[in-house]
């Protein structure tokens, strides 16, 4: 199967399209940790995930650094800036090793415009992520920051979680440093937090693996 064929919005188009899609594309490898591109950096080409993940984050002077998105094997970043022609807005950062397919900019846009089926799932997807978007957004303003925590692992088990005999364990491996960022808190009230809901059994981790095991517990948090 190409790689290609792992993304909704690559694997609608025909081999031909595919093929045209490919024919400069090329497959690369970075390091957690490692830089992909910076903020309002303009880059000639968007990227599909192979394998890993990829933290999109905001940087914005003296504030703290905030992760905004997460994306995972199959996703494609950076796609709406190829299309816009506009620089990335926000910072993506290897949150583990990460292999992904740089995809030149004129090919993305050159089957972007050749398929009517590739502009429907984009819109979808982007629709897709802007409610899951306002939803956090609202959860980050409003609510406690317990609230916020449960909220965060709740969203993120939905895109990244699996069923094991003990509940929802998280694919993704995530730092308190990161769950931190992704909410807006502080990095000692992130780890408070995680220690409460551990020792009342509401969730396990193990190198960096977090594990929901009480869900509804979870989504009653006030």
């Amino acid at each position: 199967m190409s790689i290609l064929d792992s993304s909704p919005l690559f694997e609608c188009l025909d081999q031909a399209q595919k093929h045209q899609v490919l024919q400069f594309s090329k497959l690369t490898k970075c390091e957690r940790g490692e830089t992909i591109w910076a903020k309002g950096a303009n880059v000639d080409f968007c990227a599909l995930i192979e394998q890993g993940f990829v933290q999109m984050v905001r940087a914005s002077g003296a504030e703290p650094e905030m992760v905004l998105e997460i994306m995972g094997p199959g996703q494609v970043f950076g796609l709406l800036g190829t299309l816009e022609g506009t620089g990335c807005p926000l910072r993506a950062q290897a949150l583990t090793n990460v292999s992904y397919l740089q995809i030149r900019k004129q090919d993305a846009l050159a089957a972007y415009q050749q398929s009517s089926k590739m502009k429907q799932i984009l819109v979808s997807i982007t629709s897709r992520r802007l409610h899951s978007h306002h939803a956090t957004v609202a959860a980050l303003a409003s609510e406690s920051a317990s609230k916020r925590l449960s909220t965060m692992l709740l969203t993120l088990a939905e895109s990244y979680g699996e069923w094991v005999e003990e509940g929802v364990r998280l694919k993704l491996p995530l730092t308190r440093q990161v769950l931190a960022q992704m909410t807006g808190l502080t990095t000692e009230t992130t780890i408070r937090i995680l220690s409460s809901w551990t020792q009342r059994n509401l969730i396990t981790t193990h190198h960096r693996f977090i594990t929901l095991l009480d869900l509804p517990a979870l989504e009653r948090v006030g």
